[in-house]
Parts: C-alpha cells; structure tokens; sequence
C-alpha cells in the first residue's frame, strides 16, 4: 500500500456504515509508504466486553484486499512480535507493544521508513503494525497510541526487527 491507499482505507474504516464497535489508534509502516501513518483498527464485532489484543482486526491492514478472512493472519504471511514492560517515560506506568509483522512471499525492496530512520541498519521487507497495550504485559488489552507515542513506537519497530534478522 502506497500512503493514499493507507489515507484512503482508514477513511473507510472511520466511516464505515455501520460503524464498527470500536476502533484504536495504532501506527502504520507501510512497505510502500513514504511516512508512517496514525490509523485506526477496528475490532471483531463479535468480541465480548473486556478486548483483547487477538480482537483486532489487523488483517484489514496487512491483507487489505481480504475482507472478512481472519485465518490469513494465521497461515505463515504475519506474525505478532509482543515486546512486553517497556517504560517510555520515567515515572509513568509501563506499556507492552504489539507489532504485526507482514513479510511478502515475493521479492520486495525494504520498508523504506524503516531503512530510513535506521540510517540502513533495518532492511525488513514488509508492512508493520504496531499496537499499544493498556498494561505492561502483552496479553493486556490494547489502547490508542497517541501521536506522542509514534517516534518511540516506532524506534521500538526498528531496534526490534533489526535484532530478528532470520523472520524477512
């Protein structure tokens, strides 16, 4: 997805009627965008009152083109990364992080955002979502990440899969 198609799906998943139960604030690293994009990800109507991470509907990002196929996340193209007890600021609560990870199965040039911020360290070859949690554990429910999260949120991104070289 190239950074109107990203603008172009969130409008759509804001907007949708009827609208979705609820939807969080994540960051978005597209393979094929030029920046990283606050979107919104709506979870599974079907969820029972307390949410969890697994609610979300993270396929509508990293498969944009299913609509209503979960088990795609499943077959081997995506993967969860949970990086638990992070502590961004001294002083307030900690919080976990999520990032789905989507590698193609075809040949792809690297996440130019990511090869970017990284100054060449981070050569990952597909989309990336990254989820804040609501506690420190990564089973906790998921939170809106605020745009004042994005530069670390997405920092954290990159010393992770730079250090996972064997999964792109």
């Amino acid at each position: 997805m190239n950074d109107n198609d990203v603008r172009s799906l969130d409008t759509e998943i804001r907007f949708r009627d009827p609208p979705h139960d609820a939807l969080f604030r994540a960051l978005f690293v597209g393979a094929g965008c030029s920046t990283t994009h606050g979107i919104s990800v709506p979870v599974d109507h079907h969820t029972a009152s307390r949410i969890r991470i697994s609610d979300l509907l993270v396929y509508q990002w990293l498969f944009p083109s299913i609509t209503h196929d979960r088990d795609r996340v499943r077959e081997g193209r995506c993967r969860r990364i949970a990086v638990s007890r992070v502590v961004r600021v001294p002083g307030q609560p900690p919080h976990a992080y999520s990032l789905f990870v989507h590698y193609p199965l075809e040949f792809t040039a690297a996440n130019g955002v990511l090869e970017r911020v990284s100054h060449g360290a981070c050569s990952w070859k597909g989309d990336v979502l990254i989820v804040k949690h609501a506690g420190p554990d990564s089973d906790s429910a998921p939170t809106h990440l605020c745009s004042s999260d994005d530069e670390f949120a997405l920092r954290l991104a990159v010393r992770v899969l730079t250090a996972m070289p064997g999964i792109h």
